[in-house]
């Protein structure tokens, strides 16, 4: 593996607030996007799916959505796992049926982080359930619902999709 040289360092914005976490968040399906188009600083400045095919909003309980990149550096192969994880909150058949679709799909993902940006997951390789469970709770206070996380690997971590992007005319 070639070596390469850092050419700057980081400072955080002066001033500028973050909060943690995502506050919507949509699952399409990986194989119905066409084209993904990325500007030379690396945010995404289109995402073209085929004829009629969309990305769908998943409603998830507050505060419980998050993505976390994972570098892996494994027998010479330098990679990023990323996780995605949300919890449907209650319970019923018809969260079954959402879980099973989910269980079986290769997705891809747009989430929207607290700080209102945009972020992909899914660029060059899907996303799949990896984990999760389902629970009812024991108390009328707990929580109700199903964890899920999802899984994919790639080249780099996610990627920011520009501002100009109008991400609502993707779903």
């Amino acid at each position: 593996m070639a070596l390469c040289l850092i050419e700057d360092g980081y400072a955080p914005d002066c001033g500028a607030y973050t909060m943690a976490g995502i506050t919507e968040l949509y699952l399409g399906n990986f194989n119905e996007i066409d084209t993904i188009s990325i500007s030379g600083n690396g945010e995404i400045t289109g995402i073209i799916m085929q004829s009629g095919k969309v990305f769908y909003q998943y409603e998830f309980a507050e505060n419980t959505g998050f993505i976390n990149n994972e570098l892996t550096n494994s027998n010479g192969n330098l990679f990023y796992n990323t996780n995605v994880t949300f919890t449907l909150a209650n319970t019923g058949q018809s969260l079954l049926e959402v879980i099973k679709q989910i269980d079986f799909s290769e997705l891809a993902v747009i989430a929207r982080l607290r700080t209102g940006k945009y972020v992909f997951v899914g660029e060059t390789n899907f996303l799949r359930r990896t984990a999760g469970n389902i629970n009812t709770g024991t108390a009328p206070e707990d929580a109700s619902g199903a964890v899920i996380t999802l899984t994919g690997a790639g080249p780099g971590p996610y990627r920011y999709i520009a501002e100009s992007v109008d991400v609502y005319l993707l779903l």
